[in-house]
């Protein structure tokens, strides 16, 4: 509609061998300074690209008129977008995004001198690193003569240390951001000459505001090498009727640390600029002084949380302003304003004050909350811990953040009191989950504490005294053990273990047997009777190989299996599993098997292979047994399954990962669906029959539609069969341009592509000179996930019925 058309020119390229070029990026989620918090505070923030690999400002001249002041923004999912910023607040939002490029996966961008937009192509090629590339450029072919590209070409390539003092302040105002920029720096680079002509230009209040802003810049920059006479100028402008040359003024002078215009900037916190109130905050966290608190706090009330950006202002200045004196800071205990009193608490934390604890007293969950990771988290405010810890003994405390942490205090602690403490808590009543941890942090400070419970931080303590836990816990030991939740009783059978306390061994035994309760509950104390070589043992392992949970009969056999790894009643027991209609008992004998270094599992998992060479074997127990021979450590075994899989590999073009065809756990298949890390399949898919498809199709229901075969050749190698409008295609048409996106219909004359987040397009096929085999954007997961892993996602997508 804007006479814009994207042409593509693909110039050959190659990474060159050992190059240090990596195109990955980690994608994270940035979180505001007060993490874990309700929806007091609103956002002005978002996450906008699910894989950003590449990022570029339109200088000024770029492109054509369409673009001016967009970003350009490189996505891993094979597309280039383009959007605009506005301001809200004291910082800014995106608007009018489109996608101007999809199908080649650009993984960086920049532009030329010349205009046009330049990425590196990744090209059609698997997600590992390498050596294939190309250059690509984006451009409308329209501009290319344009007065405005071919002048900024040329001054670019001419460069501006040459050039007097009067032109550099000239192209101060050019409309090319990177011509702006070289003539500040070449200006700035000629010192105390370069000073009247960039103060008489940044008070110009008729001069251009860009010219303007790059003077102010300039000043600075002068100002941070030690000319005061450049500092000199800069107060001078924090009363300039543009509001973002107070703001960039303001910043100045703060990176400067121009002492002096302290008291202007305290007031400016006031101003009705949010941008000259942000950058006034963080220069008085460098700058400030006690005397100015009162406008800080008066600021933090009045933003309320609104604008988080405000809110960080503010944090900084309260902490630069109460370096040498935090009596101020502490009684902002009682102010009513709880963005105040958040703010005070991060303050102290920046501060790494102990005085932060007096706000675990607070009515206000948000602020106990915030308190408790101030004291904590990172490397802890040692001397603050002791209260934090006694926070357990509070009534009321049911946020489970912070609970986490008071519990994680007395455990870094490790003193009587702090047992006692835990011990106290595991036997109220409250959420049975917390009450667990308290005990599993009792068993896990009997072993040196590497890593905190909460945050993984290195923490190296020593292992606390073992008979100063048991004799804390002992009394209460009967009502944890036999109370109603069955977390809690768990924790409690797992503490007994590591406690090693055998007088237990009998009501342990009760617990493992008694087919009443929970299956996960006796599998745990069948394991602390193992743990502690119990009496019982043999009768409750008896009882368990009979049990009508499969999970039961497992965990007994496994038991068997490393104690009696020679019996004849072991390898019937065995036998029994093997021959079960279950699959999981099937599947947990194999796994027993590789556990046994004894002649007779080697000879069973050698039929195993037999049965596996004549094709009987089950297909549900082919990566059961593979891994069962790896972890017997045979060589005459481990010899015959490379043979097999060697086999296996040339006769299925999805290689060893036809292993994961069958025998997976739709319940760990569907946890790796929703919570991996390195798949990230919610990032693409969604499973609600009905509900719009994302970046992928939705997979609701795709059980009914593909069959587990189907499934797993999807998943390892997604371009074989591509769903319907999801294949990226490429086509090159008569006028030399390329148009990509996903093949959405195609009839005798006409193709239709649907590119990644804008609008289908229609293209006569007499127009299409050439076109590509249509790609998946999805990477194989067989290079991605374990094999049981694996297994275990193909289980759970056919179960998606």
């Amino acid at each position: 509609d804007s006479g814009w058309r994207a042409h593509w020119q693909y110039r050959s390229a190659r990474w060159p061998a050992g190059s240090p070029y990596n195109p990955w990026m980690v994608d994270g989620m940035w979180k505001p300074p007060f993490a874990e918090q309700p929806a007091y505070v609103t956002p002005v923030f978002a996450t906008y690209s699910s894989g950003p690999i590449g990022f570029k400002w339109e200088p000024g001249t770029a492109l054509n008129a369409r673009y001016r002041g967009f970003f350009f923004l490189a996505e891993s999912p094979k597309k280039t977008s383009a959007f605009r910023l506005e301001a809200v607040g004291a910082s800014f939002v995106p608007r009018d995004s489109e996608v101007v490029a999809s199908g080649p996966f650009a993984t960086g961008l920049t532009i030329g001198a010349d205009g046009a937009v330049y990425a590196a192509d990744w090209g059609d090629n698997e997600w590992l690193p390498h050596h294939r590339g190309r250059v690509i450029r984006l451009d409308d072919p329209a501009m290319a003569k344009d007065p405005a590209r071919l002048e900024t070409r040329r001054l670019l390539r001419e460069g501006f240390a040459t050039r007097s003092a009067g032109d550099l302040i000239a192209l101060l105002a050019h409309a090319d951001q990177r011509v702006r920029l070289q003539a500040q720096l070449a200006l700035v680079q000629r010192g105390q000459g370069a000073r009247e002509p960039l103060a008489a230009l940044a008070t110009d209040g008729k001069a251009a505001p860009l010219a303007r802003l790059h003077a102010v810049w300039g000043l600075g920059h002068l100002a941070r090498s030690g000319n005061h006479a450049a500092a000199e100028v800069l107060p001078s402008l924090l009363a300039d009727a543009d509001a973002e040359v107070r703001a960039q003024a303001v910043k100045m002078i703060g990176e400067a640390g121009v002492a002096a215009a302290a008291n202007t900037l305290a007031a400016l916190l006031a101003d009705p600029a949010p941008r000259v109130r942000l950058f006034a905050g963080i220069a008085l966290g460098r700058l400030g002084s006690p005397s100015h608190l009162p406008r800080v706090i008066a600021m933090l009330a009045e933003n309320d949380n609104r604008d988080v950006y405000l809110r960080h202002a503010g944090v900084m200045a309260l902490t630069g302003c109460a370096q040498d004196t935090r009596a101020p800071l502490h009684a902002l205990k009682s102010h009513p304003s709880r963005a105040v009193r958040l703010a005070a608490v991060v303050a102290l934390r920046r501060l790494r004050d102990a005085q932060v604890a007096a706000f675990l007293a607070d009515a206000d969950v948000a602020v106990v909350g915030e308190a408790a990771r101030a004291i904590h988290d990172d490397l802890s405010i040692t001397a603050a811990l002791p209260l934090l810890a006694a926070l357990l003994e509070r009534d009321g405390v049911t946020d489970e953040a912070t609970v986490r942490r008071a519990i994680s205090a007395n455990l870094l602690i490790g003193d009587a009191a702090s047992i006692q403490r835990l011990v106290a808590y595991a036997g109220r009543r409250v959420d049975g989950e917390m009450r667990a941890e308290a005990l599993d942090s009792l068993a896990a400070c009997l072993q040196p504490l590497l890593l905190d419970r909460v945050q993984g931080v290195y923490r190296g303590l020593p292992a606390r005294d073992r008979a100063l836990v048991a004799k804390a816990v002992s009394p209460h030991l009967e009502t944890l053990l036999f109370g109603k939740s069955r977390v809690v009783q768990a924790a409690t059978a797992r503490l007994i273990a590591v406690l090693e306390l055998p007088e237990w061994t009998e009501r342990l035994t009760i617990l493992a047997t008694d087919t009443t309760r929970d299956a996960a509950l006796r599998v745990i104390a069948l394991g602390a009777l193992d743990t502690l070589k119990a009496k019982g043992l043999d009768a409750a392992v008896k009882q368990g190989l009979a049990d009508a949970d499969t999970t039961v009969r497992g965990a007994a056999l496994e038991i068997l299996g490393r104690l009696r790894p020679a019996d004849d009643a072991t390898y019937a027991a065995i036998a029994g599993a093997l021959g079960s209609s279950q699959l999981a008992d099937r599947q947990r004998a194999v796994a027993v098997l590789g556990t046994m270094k004894h002649k007779r599992a080697v000879a069973l998992l050698g039929d195993h292979l037999d049965q596996w060479q004549a094709g009987t074997l089950d297909a549900a127990l082919l990566l059961d047994v593979a891994e069962a021979v790896r972890a017997q450590g045979d060589k005459g075994l481990i010899g015959k399954l490379a043979t097999l899989e060697k086999a296996l590999a040339k006769s299925d073009p999805r290689g060893l990962a036809a292993l994961a065809l069958a025998g997976g756990d739709a319940r760990e298949g569907e946890r790796t669906f929703k919570t991996s890390a390195t798949a990230s399949c919610q990032q693409c898919h969604v499973v609600v029959s009905g509900a719009p498809a994302t970046v992928g199709p939705n997979l609701g229901g795709v059980g009914t539609r593909l069959d587990p075969s189907r499934l797993l050749t999807a998943l390892v190698d997604p371009g074989a069969e591509i769903a319907a409008g999801f294949g990226v295609v490429n086509l090159t048409l008569t006028d030399g341009s390329i148009v990509s996106g996903a093949l959405a219909n195609e009839s005798a004359s006409e193709v239709t592509l649907r590119p990644v987040g804008a609008a289908e397009i229609t293209v006569a096929k007499n127009r299409i000179t050439a076109r590509s085999a249509p790609v998946s954007i999805m990477p194989a997961m067989g290079t991605t996930l374990s094999p049981r892993d694996l297994r275990n996602l193909v289980a759970y997508l056919a179960s998606l019925k």
